[in-house]
């Protein structure tokens, strides 16, 4: 198969092995000519010939290495193996003819082998060509123009025969089980890759004779012909075999997890044209670079490639191709909701619906439990915020239920999107389960005064993960329910009844017990004050320069900032009218007489 079948007709250029050896006499004649010109005005002057009969260095000349070859001479010897090579390739393609199986695959290598030799002469022929003579140039492009068109035209007739092989081929598959198809599939793929690199090497030995000059117009016409009729069959089939797959798919998905011969046959064949899209798609990949290489349109095929793939390659830049997905885009859109867009509308509405009834249910719900409870006002605010998310989700999966969808599945992508989700973030499910914990046991509830966490303020509001305080300088934290939950928990405004504590000093020599008298009628007086529990007046320390009395009096919560900030100073302005002084702290430093004798120091005679 491949490039040892494919060539059945001869070729424009190059001809059977009759035509190669009927024009080697005529190169030979060419070439002789050729030398005869160069070779005039070369012939030795006969006085010379005789001068160097007798010359004693003529055994030297004899011996020494022979000369460098010309570039003539080199071209010469080009042309004769480029025509010998056609010859032996024509000569080798007829032998395959009459080989099968594994033979005639040993003979296509060995005539690629030989196309590739051809390949290297016809380069240098190219490379000698620019040093030579105008006139020289001109003859020798004439007779190695045959030459140098065959293997353009050995390729083309390659992987023309490789279309054809692989139409036999593609016949071949109704026939076969679906057990059968996985090794039809890759015989298939490596007539593809032929075809590919066949094309390959017509477009570059067709390159090879535009920089020498010979017109390849035909060539290059054949060429861009072949590049679009393959373009267009890979296209069709490409869309041929994706609906065909997606109907393969839905027939598997029919059938579960199905063990049966129908299932499994079914599976095989979808895998099967699978691999077929990607020979395909792989196949029509290079194809549309050749043709852009050649400024042929190739933006269709570039977009069917990135549809039918997924795959965003740098031809997603190419506004043609952009064009072409947006259009196409918006004909599948339309396409879909003219045969979908009546029983999408009614699933929707019925989803929508279901969706509206539960918030309700779960509203109703919410209003009995605060008429028959009470609630704190931080739980209040906080299932609050979570009632409409929940209830909008428990009315999904209600009217996906409607629909025919299993919950269930759903609910077992969730819990183990939860599982990966709480592993990722479980500082966060701490201040979740922190949080919980603090409405269960309500140590605090919205507008109270706490000492939590590092932080003295009011609370305004719990979350799920903080709770925000805003501090008596107006500041707004947000605490991590964590953090308060660790730590001592001090509520300053759960209690209606609170204590102020506030200290005075009078000196020893005041009227102890009349002060403490005066002290609780002033606290008795005081508007802000309460006479139940009674204010405690005591003595709680005796210093060395006064006597500390304790003042305790009681007050309303609401009232306890208003009396911590004035208690001190109404304490001290009482003082300074009942004539008591502020005791200040004094030392008393007994210094030694200059004129006094020191008793410790040592007598003297």
């Amino acid at each position: 198969m491949g490039l040892a079948q494919s060539f059945g007709e001869p070729t424009r250029g190059g001809g059977s092995l009759v035509k190669a050896l009927l024009r080697i006499p005529v190169l030979l004649l060419v070439t002789a000519i050729l030398v005869s010109v160069v070779a005039v005005g070369q012939t030795p002057d006969p006085t010379e010939r005789d001068a160097s009969i007798i010359d004693t260095s003529e055994v030297d000349t004899v011996l020494a290495p022979p000369p460098p070859e010309t570039d003539l001479e080199r071209s010469r010897r080009l042309l004769g193996e480029l025509v010998g090579l056609e010859a032996l390739i024509e000569k080798e393609v007829s032998e395959s003819r009459r080989l099968l199986g594994e033979d005639r695959e040993l003979k296509r290598v060995a005539i690629l082998s030989l196309v590739d030799d051809m390949n290297d002469i016809a380069d240098q022929i190219v490379g000698v060509v620019p040093d030579l003579d105008s006139t020289v140039v001109d003859s020798i492009i004439t007779v190695a123009e045959a030459g140098l068109r065959y293997p353009s035209d050995l390729y083309l007739r390659a992987a023309q025969s490789e279309e054809g092989t692989l139409s036999r081929l593609r016949l071949e598959r109704a026939e076969l089980s679906p057990e059968e198809l996985g090794e039809l599939e890759l015989r298939i793929r490596g007539h593809h890759e032929r075809a590919d690199r066949y094309l390959e090497g017509a477009i570059a030995s067709t390159r090879r004779l535009d920089r020498v000059g010979l017109g390849a117009e035909d060539l290059w016409e054949e060429i861009d012909e072949t590049l679009i009729r393959r373009a267009e069959s890979l296209g069709g089939r490409i869309q041929i075999n994706v609906a065909s797959r997606n109907r393969l798919r839905d027939q598997v998905k029919s059938f579960g997890g199905s063990e049966g011969k129908e299932a499994k046959a079914a599976q095989l064949r979808l895998q099967a044209i699978q691999q077929r899209v990607n020979v395909l798609v792989g196949s029509l990949k290079i194809t549309a670079d050749y043709m852009s290489s050649r400024n042929l349109a190739a933006a269709e095929y570039d977009e069917l490639i990135i549809r039918v793939t997924g795959e965003i390659t740098e031809d997603i830049l190419n506004p043609e191709v952009i064009r072409r997905l947006a259009k196409n885009l918006y004909q599948d859109s339309i396409r879909w909701l003219e045969h979908n867009g009546p029983t999408v509308l009614v699933r929707i509405g019925l989803l929508v619906l279901c969706v509206l009834l539960t918030q309700l249910g779960f509203w109703l719900g919410w209003l009995l439990i605060l008429l028959f409870t009470r609630p704190s006002q931080l739980l209040r605010n906080m299932l609050r915020g979570l009632l409409r998310p929940t209830a909008t989700f428990v009315g999904l999966m209600i009217g996906l239920w409607a629909l025919g969808v299993n919950p269930a599945t759903l609910l077992a992508g969730v819990g183990v999107l939860s599982v990966i989700i709480g592993l990722a973030l479980q500082d966060s499910l701490g201040n979740l389960a922190a949080g919980v914990f603090i409405l269960l046991y309500k140590p605090y509830d919205v507008d109270e005064v706490i000492q939590a966490g590092g932080v003295l303020g009011l609370v305004k509001r719990m979350g799920l993960a903080n709770t925000t305080i805003v501090t008596f300088d107006r500041r707004r934290l947000f605490v991590p329910n964590r953090k308060i939950w660790s730590e001592v928990i001090e509520n300053r405004s759960s209690e209606p009844l609170r204590r102020i504590d506030a200290k005075v000093r009078i000196g020893y020599d005041e009227d102890l017990e009349g002060t403490i008298e005066y002290l609780r009628e002033v606290m008795r007086d005081h508007d802000l004050v309460l006479d139940e529990p009674v204010t405690e007046v005591f003595v709680s320390g005796l210093e060395d320069s006064w006597i500390e009395i304790s003042v305790w009096p009681w007050t309303r919560s609401e009232n306890w900032w208003t009396m911590e900030t004035i208690l001190r100073k109404v304490l001290r302005l009482a003082l300074d009218r009942r004539g008591i002084a502020q005791p200040i702290p004094r030392h008393d430093v007994m210094l030694p007489d200059r004129h006094q004798p020191d008793s410790s120091a040592p007598e003297t005679d």
